[in-house]
């Protein structure tokens, strides 16, 4: 495993605003580092670092440089959503976050943890994540792997009503996909509970679906739909959805694009990916 990183958000969740603020920023020819990044956008100092971070997590950048998926998605007139108007930008960000793995809590909890637990509280979390870092040899501060947690489970949990900050609880990025709930507590004042829940995943865009199976690098034009339940960044682990649910969005992909088969032969069910398929063609046909 390569070295986790746990840091670098500076305890911000990235608000809605901000991918769209750092590509203009960005595409203006500024630089995070500038002196004056911190009038340009706005925010503080630790934010600016923030939008910095998240820009990267997502792969909108890469060393600094915006990448193609930044341009598709939020360039002025031409973007595909650049005020993320649809949900299957979010589930495309989503999708990234894992994928990219720069953000290794994300990657850890969608494609590790959620094997071991559906339903868990920050502490089952906390001791999942410390043990991760003991097996990858590397010393990672608590407070650190805590702080990540937190910040973790406001960028998906829906805002509660009891809410002091309700109103700021939906500048978050993910409450819509729903794949984090809160489940309450069995006693007052005990901790909190979550569970994974993939309902909303259910009715994704197919062409998203698509996209989440070209992207991952591990996958060829042969893929057993076992791998696409279970394997590393297998849309099941990344959609939490089960083998039934997933089976659907199979089906939904084969019968929007003639050059995908589903088949299955003694026992072993196979997705095949017989035409190309540009990533960029797949993902301009989420919004058609």
């Amino acid at each position: 495993m390569t070295k986790l990183i746990f840091s670098g958000h500076e305890s911000f969740y990235c608000r809605f605003f901000w991918l769209k603020k750092g590509y203009e920023f960005l595409v203006a020819g500024n630089k995070f580092n500038s002196e004056d990044a911190v009038i340009s956008l706005g925010v503080g100092k630790n934010m600016v670092a923030s939008i910095r971070y998240w820009m990267e997590a997502f792969g909108l950048t890469k060393e600094t440089e915006l990448t193609e998926l930044a341009h598709l998605i939020f360039a002025d007139d031409v973007g595909l959503d650049p005020y993320l108007e649809h949900k299957s930008t979010l589930w495309i960000l989503h999708l990234n976050l894992i994928m990219k793995a720069k953000a290794s809590l994300y990657y850890l909890v969608f494609n590790e943890f959620r094997k071991q637990r559906i339903e868990f509280t920050k502490e089952h979390l906390n001791n999942f994540i410390v043990s991760a870092c003991f097996d990858n040899e590397q010393s990672v501060s608590e407070k650190i792997i805590k702080t990540d947690i937190g910040v973790f489970i406001k960028t998906y949990l829906s805002p509660s009503k009891k809410s002091k900050n309700f109103e700021d609880d939906y500048t978050t990025l993910f409450h819509d996909l729903r794949l984090i709930r809160e489940m309450g507590s069995s006693t007052v004042g005990s901790e909190a509970w979550y569970t994974f829940d993939g309902s909303e995943a259910n009715n994704i865009n197919p062409n998203v679906a698509l996209y989440g199976i070209l992207s991952n690098s591990q996958f060829g034009d042969s893929i057993t739909f076992n791998d696409i339940l279970n394997g590393n960044n297998g849309l099941g682990q990344l959609l939490c959805l089960g083998a039934k649910d997933l089976l659907s969005v199979i089906e939904k992909i084969v019968s929007t694009y003639n050059g995908i088969t589903f088949t299955e032969d003694a026992g072993v069910k196979l997705l095949q990916i017989k035409d190309n398929f540009p990533v960029d063609r797949v993902l301009r046909a989420c919004y058609e």
